[in-house]
């Protein structure tokens, strides 16, 4: 009984992380950022009545900017680090690679070297979730997820995030 009800609660955490929190995540990106970047351009290609959709949520349902534009990547890099933390290669801790590639897509936009606006909560975002990330997986709180798991789920996580920032 007591493998049943951690599997159960294991198997509810992977659905609130890994489909639950991507998809408010999507959410946002596709009716409450801006039409022109790259994630909305091809998901509007293929379903261009989700337009129609966009602007009565936005007129009905407002959000702030905080969570129009900083949540979302907060989110990308918690669900980022609990999945880099899975992985063991030698003795570096790759739980830090979504922290710094947070770190260096926001410097990035504030030497002007990419497209984006520097934003100091982006940044504070990106600390905090990626330390909420390593705070949790200290717990070990779900069940290890295959390596092959991970880097697909990883590379789908990063390509969100660019093609939702670009």
């Amino acid at each position: 009984m007591i493998n049943f009800q951690y599997s159960m609660k294991s198997k509810l955490q992977h659905i609130v992380l890994f489909v639950l929190l991507p998809i408010v995540c999507l959410f946002i990106y596709l009716f409450y950022r801006p039409t022109d970047i790259e994630l909305n351009k091809l998901v509007y290609s293929f379903f261009p009545k989700l337009l129609e959709v966009k602007s009565s949520l936005q007129s009905n349902i407002p959000l702030n900017d905080f969570i129009i534009y900083s949540l979302p990547g907060g989110l990308w890099v918690l669900l980022l680090t609990l999945l880099f933390k899975q992985l063991n290669y030698q003795s570096i801790n790759l739980g830090l690679v979504p922290l710094f590639y947070g770190i260096s897509i926001e410097f990035s936009q504030f030497f002007k070297l990419t497209d984006g606006t520097f934003d100091p909560s982006d940044l504070l975002c990106i600390i905090v979730f990626s330390l909420f990330g390593m705070y949790l997986s200290k717990f070990n709180w779900f069940e290890k997820i295959s390596k092959s798991k991970i880097i697909v789920l990883s590379s789908l996580g990063f390509c969100i995030l660019i093609l939702g920032n670009n």
